[in-house]
């Protein structure tokens, strides 16, 4: 790839040659769960030093940062505890005379807006300050509920989470076997066939290609860099689900259906915060590469693109590489928000607060994308950690803003950083259609 894209190429965790930082997918972060008993409590320090062990590991371990291997051994460890304090929460709904789902269903139903009239005033704007405010410019997107408080009634996406818990058909780590395995043992089964079979491609692709190519090629490169954000996404997303299922605030609740539509949805894009935030995003990164870094490449503009090391005709190789790039940063953006916004900025959330978590997390995005000095030349590190990574960690904490602005619903970050990676890398290809990260068979 060209050195300079390694600075602002996906900076906001694409693929790219960005090696990302998986570790911070915590599937089952215990911040502020509100556990009973001195078990839990035991469990939930167990785990917090185990997490903080995984990050350390993490950060030393280059050649395994772009697979989800960290995120499975987090989940391996946190799934026990938080599938036990779930149950737990059953076991005291039934006793408190909750009974069954169905009866903690009942129990939690609010009548509508419009006949409030059995309920005391007081009760009335209780229920309704407790429900996100939607501002008037994006009033026609219907945001998810999303719990911002312990105090709040169980939500329909926390009922269904841990009635699916308490039904699976299998044990939920099986999921880490490969994607879609995980969706598969909640029931969901048409989710999990989709999971499967583009994991199997993917993974399919990548080997072929790399027993024929080497596997430093960008033929083996980009299929399985693909599927292990396919593969990360799906744990992650069984996380997430235990995390509502644990009734923990700042828990996003779309399904994986909806967060991989999010980039192509009008009612996401109309939103001002995303249209708005491509374009700036995208200019700031074409202006970083143009003033800051060196100039754009445009050695072969205008000239018969590279594909995978061969020249190749340029009415099959735009198409070929718009469907290469949409392909591979739809997983890119799902799996890092996710991992960064989902999982790590709503547990710093509920831990220190909204907007201390929302820094945090911004800095802590910008501080894992560091390590990507390690895979550059020693006379390219300086300028990276000095400009390339305030640049990736203003990005981050536009993406988180978003996040958090939208009451914690990943579709605007998503979309946002779908769009960044994917007209970035577009642009590369465009003007240096030669040397992009598509052209090369021999190395990434």
């Amino acid at each position: 790839m060209h050195p300079r894209l390694t600075q602002n190429v996906l900076a906001a965790g694409g693929c790219g040659a960005a090696p990302e930082l998986r570790a911070a997918s915590r599937t089952g972060n215990t911040a502020a769960w509100s556990g009973r008993g001195a078990s839990v409590v035991i469990f939930t320090r167990i785990e917090s030093v185990a997490f903080r062990g995984v990050e350390v590991v993490s950060s030393v371990r280059m050649m395994i940062q772009r697979t989800p291997i960290i995120a499975s051994i987090v989940f391996c460890l946190a799934f026990p505890i938080a599938r036990a304090q779930a149950e737990t929460h059953a076991g005291e709904a039934v006793a408190d005379g909750g009974g069954t789902i169905e009866a903690e269903r009942a129990a939690s139903a609010q009548p509508p807006a419009g006949v409030l009239s059995s309920v005391d005033a007081g009760s009335a704007q209780a229920i309704e300050s407790s429900a996100p405010q939607i501002a008037p410019g994006r009033a026609h997107l219907e945001l998810p509920h999303v719990r911002l408080t312990a105090a709040e009634p169980p939500t329909q996406a926390e009922l269904d989470a841990l009635e699916s818990i308490r039904n699976e058909e299998c044990d939920l780590r099986w999921g880490l076997l490969f994607p879609g395995v995980g969706s598969y043992c909640a029931g969901r089964t048409r989710e999990g066939q989709v999971l499967l079979n583009a994991g199997a491609l993917e993974l399919g692709t990548g080997l072929a290609m790399g027993l024929n190519n080497g596997f430093s090629s960008a033929s083996a490169t980009v299929p399985l860099l693909g599927f292990a954000d396919l593969w990360t996404a799906a744990a992650l997303d069984d996380g997430l689900r235990i995390a509502r299922a644990r009734r923990l605030p700042y828990t996003p609740t779309e399904s994986l259906a909806e967060d991989f539509s999010a980039p192509f949805r009008p009612d996401v894009l109309r939103q001002p915060e995303v249209w708005a935030g491509i374009i700036g995003t995208v200019g700031l990164g074409i202006a970083y590469e143009q003033f800051l870094d060196g100039g754009l490449a445009t050695q072969s503009a205008g000239q018969r693109p590279r594909l995978f090391g061969k020249n190749v005709n340029s009415a099959i190789a735009y198409p070929s590489a718009t469907l290469i790039g949409v392909g591979l940063f739809s997983q890119v953006a799902v799996a890092e928000e996710l991992a960064f916004r989902g999982t790590l900025q709503s547990a710093l959330a509920r831990k220190y607060g909204e907007i201390p978590g929302w820094i945090a997390g911004s800095l802590i995005f910008g501080l894992f994308h560091a390590t990507n000095a390690l895979f550059l030349a020693p006379n390219q590190r300086v300028d990276y950690i000095t400009r390339g990574v305030p640049f990736i960690t203003l990005v981050g904490s536009y993406l988180g803003w978003t996040y958090m602005d939208s009451h914690y619903s990943l579709a605007p970050s998503i979309a946002v950083h779908f769009w960044y990676d994917f007209l970035i890398e577009a642009t590369a290809f465009v003007l240096d259609p030669k040397n992009s990260p598509l052209a090369f068979s021999y190395a990434f």
